[in-house]
C-alpha cells in the first residue's frame, strides 16, 4: 500500500499519466468543474461511440457528463457481442441506455449481410437462451447454404486431425483457398496438437495474437535442455540452458568460460564441468557451473530409457522451472499449460511416428521438433489457415470456420458455471464465433481431451441445447466410431442440457451418406481390447496399470504405469505389445 500511495505522486513529479488515468481524470475533471465542463457541451453538440458494448464504467460516465445538456448521445453497439467483462466492459452500460437517456430512439439491425440461414439460425437458438439481453433475431439476405455440421471426436488429437483433413478435402475437391479457413478456440494451449495436425500435412498457417507454440519462450528453453541432454557438445543449447532458470551465472560468465573452453579445445558443458578450466570465477559461479553440468549428466543416463514426457516433467521438477514460471504470475502459469503441452506432444509424436532404429526416444522428438520448428515464415501474401481465439476473431469473418473444444470446462469455462453472468458472457462468445462464418460452419468437440497430462473424459457443451441440437447436421470421426464410442448407429453425446446437473446422454442419428466409410481394418477384431484402468501384464516389463488410451482397431496405444519404478511408464502399441489382461 506505500508503494501504490506513492505511485500518483511519482507521475505528477514526472508530469505524466498512466492508461487508467487517461480515463479516470478526464472523469473527474467534468465531474468536479462545471465550467471545463459546459465549455466541452458547447463545442461537442453531438457525441457517437460506436462499440458501446464494450464501454466500462469510466467510460460510460465520460460520456454521460459530455452529453447530459443536450442529449444528443448516438451509440451503437451490440449486447450480444459484449464479451471483455474480465477487462472491464459492462453490458449495463448497452441494456440500461434509456434510463439515462429516456427519448432514446432503438434501431435495431437485424439484417445480416455476412452468414447463411443456417449459420444465423443456430447464432439466434444459441443466444435466446440469455437473459440479460435486449433481443433481437438476425435475418440474412444470403441465399440458404450448407448445413452447420457437429462433429464428435475420439480425443483432441482425433478433433485436430479430422479438422486438419477437411480443410486438405476442401482445398482438394472444391479448389477452395487455404485462407478461406479459419479455426477458433477458447484458450490459447488448444493450438499446440492443432498446429501438429496442420503441420504434419504440411498446411500453411498463420496464428494470430500469439507466438506460434515452438516461438514460445518455455518451449525453447526447455528444447535448449533436451538438446543438450541429447548432444552434450550443442554450444547454442548450453548458452539458453543456462539461463533458464537463471541461477546466477551472467553473460560476462559464459563468454569467459566460451574462451577457456576454445583454448582447450572442449565444448562449453565440459569446461563447465573442469575445475582447471572455471578458476576465474567465484566460488559460488564455480559451484553452480559444477552443479548444472551434473543435472545435464544425470538426465543423460535417465535419456537412455525413459520416455520423453516423463524426462520432460522430471527436469522442469528438477531445475525448478516450474516454480520460476509460477513466479511470473497469470502469464507464467498460462507458460506452465505450454510445458504441459509440450510434454504430452513428446509421447504422442515418438509412439505414432516410432522412429528410427537406434535412435533413442529423446532423438526421435528432437529430430521432428527441429524440423517443425524450423519451418520458414509465411511471406505476407501466403495462402495460409487462420488459427485464433474466439476474443481474438470479434469483427472478422471467413468463409470458412471451424470452431474447436466444444467441452464442458472448456467452453464455457468450468468457473463460468458458479457465476450466472459469465456464463452468459461465454455463450455471448460463442455467438461471437458462429457469427464469424460467412458459407460453412463446423463446431467439433472430444470425447476426451488430455490435460496435465491425464485422458479426461469431457462432456458436449451446454450451449447445445435441445433447440441448437436440431439445427446442425451431427457427425463422428472414424477413429470415434471405430472405437464403439460413438453409440453404435447413432452418435451418442455425453452432454449436460440446459440443467448440467442432468447427464443423461443423448442419442443422436447418423446421416451415413455425409461421412466416409470405415475400412475393416480399422475395425479388427483381433486386437485386444483394454478400458483405462485396468491391471495388465508385459512379458518384459511384468504388471501395470493402463492410464491412458489412444486411438482404435490396429492403431489403438495403451499408457501402463508399469509397478517397476525402474519401468515406469511405457506407451504401447496394443496390437504389437502382448499385453495380457485382466489381472487384479
Amino acid at each position: 500500500m506505500p508503494v501504490y500511495n506513492d505511485l500518483e505522486g511519482a507521475f505528477r513529479a514526472a508530469n505524466a499519466v498512466s492508461f487508467d488515468d487517461l480515463l479516470g481524470l478526464p472523469v473527474r475533471l467534468l465531474t468536479e468543474h462545471q465550467d471545463v465542463r459546459e465549455r466541452y457541451e458547447k463545442r461537442f453538440r453531438v457525441i457517437l461511440v460506436d462499440e458501446y458494448q464494450d464501454t466500462n464504467r469510466a467510460q460510460y460516465e465520460f460520456i454521460r457528463l459530455l452529453g447530459a445538456r443536450h442529449g444528443n448521445v448516438v451509440v451503437v453497439g451490440d449486447d450480444d457481442q459484449s464479451i471483455y467483462g474480465w477487462r472491464g466492459a459492462d453490458v449495463r452500460n448497452i441494456l440500461d441506455f434509456e434510463r439515462d437517456y429516456p427519448a432514446a430512439r432503438v434501431v435495431r439491425l437485424e439484417e445480416n449481410y455476412r452468414s447463411t440461414p443456417q449459420v444465423l439460425a443456430l447464432a439466434n437458438a444459441v443466444i435466446s437462451e440469455n437473459e440479460e439481453r435486449r433481443g433481437k433475431v438476425l435475418r440474412a439476405t444470403r441465399p440458404s447454404g450448407d448445413p452447420v455440421v457437429l462433429v464428435a471426436a475420439l480425443d483432441d488429437r482425433d478433433e485436430a486431425d479430422y479438422i486438419a483433413a477437411e480443410i486438405e478435402q476442401r482445398r482438394t475437391r472444391n479448389g477452395e483457398p487455404l485462407g478461406a479457413n479459419a479455426i477458433l478456440y477458447r484458450t490459447n494451449a488448444q493450438s499446440r496438437v492443432l498446429e501438429e495436425s496442420l503441420r504434419r500435412r504440411a498446411i500453411p498457417y498463420r496464428l494470430v495474437g500469439a507466438v506460434r507454440f515452438y516461438d514460445r519462450r518455455e518451449i525453447k528453453d526447455l528444447l535448449a535442455w533436451l538438446r543438450l541432454i541429447a548432444n552434450p557438445a550443442d554450444d547454442e543449447a548450453f548458452r539458453r540452458a543456462i539461463t533458464a532458470p537463471r541461477r546466477g551465472i551472467g553473460e560476462t560468465t559464459v563468454e569467459m568460460l566460451a574462451l577457456a573452453a576454445a583454448d582447450a579445445g572442449v565444448p562449453l558443458l565440459e569446461a563447465a564441468r573442469r575445475e582447471d578450466l572455471t578458476t576465474g570465477a567465484r566460488i559460488a559461479t564455480r559451484n553452480a557451473l559444477a552443479d548444472f553440468a551434473a543435472v545435464v549428466g544425470r538426465f543423460r543416463v535417465k535419456a537412455e530409457d525413459s520416455s520423453v514426457d516423463r524426462l520432460t516433467l522430471s527436469l522442469v521438477d528438477e531445475i525448478g522451472y516450474a516454480d520460476a514460471l509460477r513466479a511470473e504470475g497469470p502469464e507464467g502459469l498460462e507458460r506452465l499449460d505450454n510445458v504441459a503441452e509440450l510434454a504430452r506432444g513428446a509421447a504422442e509424436l515418438v509412439i505414432d511416428e516410432g522412429g528410427e532404429v537406434g535412435l533413442r526416444p529423446l532423438d526421435h522428438f528432437l529430430q521432428r521438433a527441429t524440423l517443425v520448428a524450423g519451418l520458414d515464415l509465411l511471406g505476407p501474401d501466403a495462402d495460409a489457415v487462420t488459427m485464433m481465439t474466439l476474443h481474438t476473431a470479434k469483427g472478422l469473418e471467413f468463409p470458412v470456420v471451424f470452431i474447436a473444444g466444444l467441452e464442458n470446462g472448456l467452453f464455457p469455462l468450468s468457473r463460468s458455471f458458479d457465476d450466472p453472468a459469465l456464463l452468459e458472457e461465454e455463450r455471448r462468445l460463442f455467438y461471437v464465433g458462429i457469427t464469424r462464418a460467412e458459407r460453412k460452419l463446423y463446431l467439433t468437440w472430444a470425447r476426451s481431451r488430455r490435460r496435465n497430462g491425464e485422458l479426461i473424459s469431457s462432456a458436449i457443451s451446454t450451449f447445445m441445447t435441445p433447440a441448437a441440437e436440431k439445427l446442425v447436421e451431427p457427425q463422428a470421426t472414424i477413429r470415434l466410431r471405430a472405437s464403439g464410442r460413438s453409440g453404435g448407429v447413432g452418435i451418442r453425446a455425453e452432454s449436460a442440457p440446459r440443467d448440467w446437473d442432468d447427464d443423461s446422454p443423448r442419442t443422436w442419428r447418423r446421416d451415413a451418406s455425409r461421412e466416409r466409410a470405415v475400412h475393416m481394418d480399422e475395425m479388427s477384431q483381433d486386437v485386444p481390447a483394454f478400458v483405462q484402468g485396468e491391471r495388465v501384464k508385459h512379458k518384459t516389463f511384468g504388471s501395470g496399470t493402463i492410464s491412458a488410451m489412444a486411438g482404435a482397431g490396429r492403431d489403438a496405444k495403451v499408457t501402463v504405469d508399469f509397478d517397476d519404478e525402474n519401468v515406469g511408464r511405457k506407451r504401447l502399441v496394443v496390437a504389437f505389445a502382448g499385453l495380457e489382461g485382466g489381472f487384479d
